[in-house]
C-alpha cells in the first residue's frame, strides 16, 4: 500500500484535521505541568487503524476515509480538556484528563463499538510528576509496535 500523508500547518493535520504533532506535544506538555502540580495523572489511549489489505487498489484512499471519519467523529464526542492528535500516518492519540480506568471507561464512548475492529486501541498511564520525555518514550513504544 503506498504512504498515506501525515501533513500539516504545525496546527492541525491536513487530512483529518485533528491536531497536528507539534500542537499535540505542546498542549501534553502543559497538561503533564498541570497534573503533576495537582497531583493528578493523565491517559494517552493509542488508537492506530490495523492494516488495509495491500491487493486492495483503493487502499489508500480507503484508509484515509477511515483516517478521516475516526477523526471528525471523535471531535465531536470529546469533553472539555481532553485532545486528539495525528501522531501517526495510521493512528492518533487521545489525551484524557484522568487515570487509566477514567480512559478505558471514556473509550466506548470515543470509539464506535463497530469501529473496534479496524483500530488497534492501547492505553497509556502518566505517573504523578513524570516528564512527558518519558511519557513519550513509553507511548512511542505502545503505538509504534507491530
Amino acid at each position: 500500500m503506498a504512504r498515506i500523508e501525515l501533513a500539516s500547518d504545525g496546527l492541525v493535520d491536513s487530512l483529518t484535521q485533528a491536531l497536528a504533532p507539534a500542537r499535540f506535544l505542546e498542549i501534553l506538555r502543559t497538561e503533564l505541568s498541570m497534573a503533576a502540580r495537582e497531583g493528578r495523572k493523565i491517559t494517552l489511549i493509542s488508537a492506530r487503524l490495523r492494516e488495509i489489505p495491500s491487493s486492495d487498489e483503493n487502499a489508500v484512499d480507503h484508509a484515509e476515509l477511515i483516517l478521516y471519519r475516526f477523526a471528525q467523529d471523535l471531535q465531536k464526542k470529546l469533553r472539555a480538556g481532553d485532545h486528539c492528535g495525528r501522531i501517526s500516518e495510521m493512528g492518533f492519540w487521545i489525551m484524557v484528563r484522568g487515570d487509566e480506568e477514567a480512559a478505558r471507561k471514556a473509550a466506548p464512548r470515543l470509539i464506535n463499538r463497530e469501529d473496534e475492529e479496524l483500530w488497534r486501541i492501547e492505553f497509556c498511564e502518566s505517573e504523578v510528576g513524570e516528564s512527558i520525555k518519558n511519557l513519550l518514550r513509553r507511548m512511542d513504544a505502545i503505538h509504534f509496535t507491530k
